[in-house]
């Protein structure tokens, strides 16, 4: 996978091995944005749902918090709170949510975080 390409529902299936109705799902209740659907064009009707490459990473992370017992709601929370582009996470105040965030950054195998910024980490 490279910065620039995109992914729709069915590579996601064949790629992450998520059903394309779970995929689905989510988008429709709102857990999962595609990158052409944020803003004006969220709400977008008959548009084909594309996902770049942080957004797959999204995708697996969502289904691997669910498979560990979190919540759709928290599971997002853990997605929304990463910022694969950059290299860094959002650490909020609560600690349920603190522990989605951490629960997120060791299932990709982060190991070494300095002010909210993820200096190095390894992908599984």
């Amino acid at each position: 996978m490279t910065d620039n390409d995109q992914y729709g529902i069915s590579d996601v299936e064949r790629i992450l091995g998520i059903k394309r109705t779970c995929t689905q799902e989510w988008i429709k209740i709102g857990f999962v944005i595609p990158c052409n659907k944020r803003g004006f064009f969220r709400n977008s009707i008959g548009v084909k749902s594309l996902f770049s490459r942080e957004g797959m990473y999204d995708l697996k992370t969502f289904e691997e918090l669910l498979k560990r017992g979190f919540t759709r709601y928290l599971a997002s929370v853990g997605i929304d709170g990463i910022d694969w582009r950059n290299d860094s996470y959002v650490l909020p105040s609560s600690p349920e949510r603190q522990e989605i965030i951490m629960t997120t950054l060791n299932l990709w195998g982060i190991r070494r975080i300095v002010d909210g910024k993820i200096k190095a980490y390894e992908e599984r």
